[in-house]
């Protein structure tokens, strides 16, 4: 239990326990009576459990309180408390109407005392990492006594000379026959001495001191020398908006115009084939289900790109996503000369299957290769893709261009010039740092792609390592074997992120955006518009969602309200439920459980479409114009929920904004900004400070009375 005992100065004795649990009891047990008795006190020793640290380039504005309270534990190896916070200052002198006056000017270094048996190495103060030096404190020397840790004024030994070294003033010395005052006959400034100063001092010196400046960014600042937009996150944004995510939308867009060309397609088919004509509802039911495969697809899709994400990699998916949609695009354009309608099923099927696994791959892969800052910039790329394939969709499916019965099949395969073009940067673009680092736990492999990102800015890169170690530590912490779907669902501190991103992809579908670009035509029809009125309003829909509304002067506007309504419906929903959806994910979700719940997101939101696909046409006929209110109640509700339970994601690290929703529905995200600290109670857990240590030791002082 005990393994010595030992005097260590006046009224004073050292306890050595074997373990940290004996010293516990100790401590819980110190009111007994044989310390009541002998009036004793007992306590851990300070220098256990304190360790002094310095902090360099913190504001000389902040007040020692302030960043007391702002300091806070970077990773969770090295658990603490903050003892005390002074700042360093330094003495100036100054002359003030010929008087010297000396002040104390704080300067941007800070010594801080953790309550901790080790050093951290590194802690974060607002959001900025900062390095954490050994504090080495100034070596006191006594001139009275000649000896170290003390100043002479506290000193209470008998002076020493500091020539013959006996005990006895130095002034007052009789064994030397001359005075100790050694400024007599001391040498001056020779020319070797000056010369040999200044060559070490230039030639040396400065050299040392020019890199410790250039080389050392202060205290590892995020916003100093940030990486900006490289080479390869420009060529990765490009292709993958471009290649992938334009067909997405692509098809979506291109089956509004064309469908009665297509219809009497099908029409001829199944006549020449079965020897009957089938009737309008057959031939509706038949161009409905080839609309609404495409959505089935996408759905299954969503679904498959968790797994395929984790098993093959971000960029082998892509390279998976490219093919299916070039296969897909083959089927359209062979369907007529092979009179199939079935390929028509199976091309929607596939160019679906691709399209959900986009949507669920593409957000996840560019806001995992952009930096922090960037990542809402990266994020919003994906969906721009989307809107911009369904505005060309609108234009290529015009009866004047392709929508009509000589080359509807070019117009359904169109996009596979893109997918090609872009397919060829495929090779070139980098894996996802944070999947090699995190899943596969390649951290040589995750090094080299970073560096290929940031362009070798080694800061950058090291201060992103640093990060990605802290996220893989909280990934094993959460986790022993890999996330899946089943595992996102039953988690509970995952319960709210994965409501936002559920409701904010299926709600982006139930607002009615795809009645609008799926029927639009048929809307202005039933407004009383001519055809070619109506293809200019379904352009001018896809205008919108890119740019901004097109009113034309030449129409009379009464018979068009039907088409500004629409037009300012799309504008208002570009602002929103348009882009963010895609990636609020990868936003609220870190790297483990993220593909799964991108996947789980992205298959409401296929599933929703399909919802509205289905039975829209229903509700137009049966409630008409009033269909759109049940959209806005839809609307109105996803507004409360995301107005109270979506926190700010904009600039501040994954892991910080996943502890502002880990408590699920009681979480109050908005009502505070930075998690508050994990802080432990010295005194009820002093075992857990000490059990790193070889033996605990107690100290039985006399109590003053």
């Amino acid at each position: 239990m005990i393994s010595s005992i030992d005097a260590i100065g006046r009224n004073r004795i050292r306890v050595k326990c074997k373990d940290y649990k004996t010293a516990n009891n100790l401590i819980k047990n110190k009111t007994l009576e044989i310390f009541r008795l002998n009036n004793l006190d007992l306590y851990i020793p300070k220098f256990i459990l304190h360790r002094q640290g310095v902090i360099r380039d913190i504001d000389a504005d902040l007040s020692e309180e302030y960043i007391k309270n702002r300091i806070k534990q970077y990773d969770s190896h090295c658990i603490f408390e903050i003892a005390n916070v002074k700042r360093i200052t330094r003495k100036v002198e100054k002359n003030v109407n010929e008087e010297k006056i000396v002040e104390y000017v704080p300067t941007k270094s800070c010594i801080v005392t953790f309550k901790s048996q080790t050093l951290p190495k590194y802690i974060v103060i607002n959001k900025v990492i900062k390095e954490v030096e050994i504090y080495k404190q100034k070596v006191l020397l006594c001139f009275n006594c000649l000896r170290y840790g003390h100043l002479g004024n506290q000193c209470r030994s008998q002076p020493r000379c500091n020539r013959c070294q006996e005990t006895h003033n130095s002034k007052d010395c009789t064994k030397v026959d001359f005075e100790h005052d050694i400024s007599i006959e001391r040498p001056g400034w020779t020319f070797l001495l000056i010369l040999a100063g200044t060559a070490t001092t230039i030639g040396l010196s400065l050299p040392v001191g020019y890199n410790i400046g250039v080389l050392n960014t202060p205290a590892m600042d995020i916003s100093i020398e940030r990486p900006g937009w490289t080479f390869l996150l420009i060529l990765a944004g490009t292709a993958t908006t471009i290649g992938l995510s334009l067909p997405v939308g692509y098809n979506i867009g291109v089956v509004n115009t064309p469908a009665q060309v297509i219809k009497e397609f099908c029409r001829n088919i199944i006549t020449e084939k079965f020897g009957n004509t089938p009737s309008i509802i057959q031939l509706e039911l038949i161009w409905s289900s080839i609309v609404s495969i495409f959505l089935v697809g996408a759905a299954i899709g969503s679904l498959g790109g968790s797994v395929l994400a984790d098993k093959i990699g971000r960029k082998g998916v892509l390279a998976v996503c490219s093919g299916l949609a070039a296969l897909s695009a083959v089927l359209f354009f062979i369907s007529r000369p092979v009179m199939s309608i079935e390929l028509l099923f199976i091309g929607r099927l596939l160019v679906g299957f691709s399209s959900g696994l986009t949507t669920t791959v593409v957000p996840m892969y560019l806001t995992e290769l952009a930096p922090i800052h960037l990542r809402g910039s990266t994020g919003v790329l994906c969906p721009l893709g989307v809107t911009i394939g369904v505005l060309l969709g609108q234009i290529m499916s015009m009866h004047d261009i392709l929508g009509n019965s000589d080359y509807w099949p070019h117009c359904l395969a169109a996009y596979v010039i893109p997918v090609i073009i872009c397919a060829f940067a495929l090779p070139l673009l980098p894996e996802s740092p944070k999947y090699l680092f995190v899943i596969k736990k390649d951290q040589h492999k995750a090094f080299q792609q970073l560096n290929r990102l940031r362009n070798s800015k080694q800061a950058a890169v090291n201060l992103e390592i640093l990060k990605l170690k802290k996220e893989q530590q909280d990934n094993e912490k959460n986790t022993r074997v890999g996330w899946s779907i089943g595992k996102v669902l039953v988690d509970r501190s995952l319960l709210l992120p994965l409501l936002l991103v559920c409701s904010l992809q299926a709600g982006q579908q139930l607002s009615g955006i795809n009645a609008v670009f799926y029927y639009s035509t048929a809307i202005f029809k039933a407004a009383g518009l001519s055809d070619r009125a109506s293809e200019l309003g379904t352009i001018g829909s896809g205008l919108c969602n890119n740019f901004m509304a097109i009113l034309s002067d030449s129409y009379a506007w009464v018979p068009y309200l039907s088409i500004i309504g629409v037009q300012g419906y799309i504008l208002c929903y570009g602002f929103g439920l348009g882009p963010i959806p895609y990636f609020i994910g990868s936003e609220l979700f870190e790297v483990g459980p993220r593909s799964s719940a991108m996947a789980l997101g992205s298959m409401f939101s296929w599933g929703a479409n399909l919802i509205v696909s289905l039975t829209f046409p229903l509700m137009q006929m049966y409630l008409g114009t009033a269909s759109f209110f049940i959209f806005a109640l839809v609307a109105f509700g996803l507004f409360v929920f995301t107005r109270f339970y979506l926190p700010e994601t904009r600039g501040k690290d994954i892991t910080e904004v996943v502890e502002l929703c880990n408590k699920g529905l009681s979480s109050k995200p908005l009502r505070r900004n930075v998690p508050e600290n994990q802080r432990i109670n010295t005194s009820e857990n002093v075992g857990y400070v000490l059990q790193k240590s070889y033996t605990s030791r107690l100290t039985l002082t006399t109590k003053c009375t």
